[in-house]
């Protein structure tokens, strides 16, 4: 009798844990944005958000969305977060924010050596024909004061169109770019780009951003609690320097 009860009370437990567990998990809606992001949630950021999580008792689970589509899920609750965004009075009536930044997102200007191109404020771009991209920070920041912007999916399409002379700029995360141009471009491409570093179009911190319910004002306060112990313990830079 004593040991089928002690069969009955470790199946109990089992149970309870796999609940546990399965209660806890975070769906994250993401898309590739490297080195930051990666569809096999091997990214940068992707790193410091699973380790983040793990650290408050939270398991992470993938789904690969175009980036709006990412964002509406986590606003209608089909996820639980998506990262990483920038902060506008428009998001922060629909979904949570949390507090800390994930990354400080630098975008500068990419052009073809041989352009003659130089700005100091907004309306010294309307000379240019100019690339974007969907769903971007970057894009919204130039449609936002009226300038007309050709979007495309992503960066690579971009540089495509760079090169090709079908667009004059484009703005784009500088770590992002570096990595982008390095991966896809070959030698000879490489030595036809320049960027216009000295004047970044937009400055600003990303968040990861959560539902605007009960579930997600506590995913995101625990969030916020795992990414500090990884801040405060040296961790968090070692991921986002070091790579590791």
């Amino acid at each position: 009798m004593k040991n089928i009860m002690a069969k009955i009370s470790s199946i109990s437990c089992l149970l309870a844990v796999s609940m546990a567990s399965f209660s806890d998990q975070i769906k994250v809606a993401n898309n590739d944005w490297a080195p930051y992001n990666t569809v096999d949630g091997t990214g940068l950021v992707d790193k410091i958000v699973k380790e983040a999580f793990a650290l408050v008792g939270h398991d992470v689970v993938y789904v690969i969305l175009p980036w709006k589509r990412a964002y509406l899920s986590v606003m209608v609750g089909d996820a639980d977060i998506t990262y990483p965004w920038s902060y506008t009075e428009e998001r922060v009536a629909e979904i949570t924010y949390n507090k800390s930044p994930l990354i400080a997102h630098r975008s500068i200007f990419w052009y073809k050596k041989g352009t003659d191109f130089s700005w100091q404020e907004y309306g010294d771009l309307a000379k240019y024909s100019i690339g974007g991209k969907l769903g971007s920070a970057d894009t919204a920041a130039l449609e936002k004061i009226g300038i007309r912007v050709d979007s495309v999916k992503d960066e690579m399409t971009n540089l495509k169109k760079l090169l090709a002379g079908r667009i004059d700029i484009f703005p784009m995360n500088e770590v992002v770019g570096n990595q982008v141009i390095k991966q896809n471009l070959n030698a000879d491409e490489q030595a036809q780009l320049v960027t216009y570093q000295d004047k970044p179009l937009v400055e600003t911190p990303m968040h990861g951003v959560f539902t605007m319910n009960e579930r997600g004002k506590k995913l995101s306060a625990d969030f916020e609690r795992g990414l500090q112990i990884l801040i405060e313990n040296g961790r968090y830079d070692e991921i986002l320097f070091s790579g590791k």
